[in-house]
């Protein structure tokens, strides 16, 4: 395939500049538009910001629109074609060409096309390619929120409801740092498997913020998907790192059950349980696609001890969380 860069380079930046937020990694941004700038929010949410960082940086990322009229390889619907280079890795789909290539500064460029496609379909293409080319690096952005306690980071793997954000806020109001309350990015590491947190901002319901905090907080709720919730930035309410990577001590699996404990899990359930929740992320091909992400999963599993955490209904057990973490 031709290199999306060849393609790309002779559309001039009318949209916007600024700075891609992935976990600890920074990447100065051109982008065509501003619309791309929003379809990169869907997929990683507080991803994107206007303000450019200075020559310290770890890459470049470019993101262009394709041109009316250009040609595109021609292939099938669904199929992610994924070819390994010598500097990093390409991909084409019939929505996304991008390519990745590993050196000072690392370069992600990627180009799109929108019309006439549904936009549910160019989504979907843009959130595995751009998934993919994370993966090319060793790391994988994950829901699950992250804390430090005593030095020690810990991250709790859930999707919506599982109590994600209830555990970091308790935890940072105890004391705790807390990385993340959604979404993380965890990388694989000479030294081993570390993660960094994504989102600055936290949601709570109504019971949450009475249970937690003892009184209303000074935001006023909005509708997120239908439920009331109050928004504010973490690091006015608790200590909060969003910078820096940390060595993963733990992996905890919530969910809400009667009582609070916590209880360790084999490593191979966990692997099984990683690839479910993110084999749609990222769509393998083939068994050398499988086999890279099972690998991925396996070496944490067996690197880091995991549990199943059982939440109470009652949020004020969640003082004894600390302690149960420390054991």
């Amino acid at each position: 395939m031709a290199h999306c860069a060849s393609a790309a380079a002779p559309i001039p930046v009318t949209g916007t500049e600024g700075t891609l937020k992935l976990g600890r990694w920074r990447l100065r941004a051109q982008l065509s538009s501003r619309q791309l700038r929003d379809d990169l929010s869907l997929i990683f949410k507080q991803c994107w910001s206007d303000a450019l960082i200075g020559d310290k940086r770890d890459g470049l990322f470019r993101f262009f629109e394709a041109r009316d009229g250009e040609r595109w390889p021609a292939g099938s619907d669904d199929a992610l074609t994924v070819h390994q280079t010598a500097g990093g890795i390409s991909l084409t789909s019939e929505f996304v060409r991008a390519r990745l290539e590993r050196g000072e500064p690392l370069t992600i460029e990627v180009l799109v096309r929108r019309a006439p496609s549904p936009a549910a379909a160019y989504q979907v293409h843009l959130a595995i390619a751009m998934h993919r080319l994370l993966l090319a690096m060793d790391a994988v952005y994950l829901p699950a929120a992250a804390v430090v306690l005593d030095g020690h980071a810990h991250v709790f793997i859930g999707e919506k409801g599982a109590g994600k954000s209830t555990i970091s806020l308790a935890l940072g109001l105890s004391g705790a740092t807390v990385l993340s309350d959604d979404h993380v990015l965890i990388e694989r590491t000479p030294a081993g498997f570390v993660v960094s947190g994504c989102e600055s901002l936290a949601r709570v319901t109504a019971d949450t913020e009475a249970q937690l905090f003892g009184e209303p907080l000074p935001v006023a709720a909005q509708d997120f998907a239908g439920t009331l919730k109050k928004e504010f930035a973490l690091a006015d309410y608790v200590q909060a790192d969003l910078s820096t990577a940390r060595p993963i001590a733990a992996l905890h699996f919530p969910r809400v059950g009667t009582s609070l404990q916590l209880t360790p899990r084999r490593a191979q359930h966990t692997v099984l349980d990683l690839i479910e929740r993110t084999r749609r992320s990222y769509r393998p091909q083939n068994a050398e696609e499988i086999a890279q992400l099972l690998d991925f999963w396996s070496a944490l599993a067996t690197a880091v001890p995991s549990f199943d955490l059982e939440l109470s209904t009652d949020l004020q057990t969640l003082a004894r969380l600390p302690s149960l973490l420390r054991a």
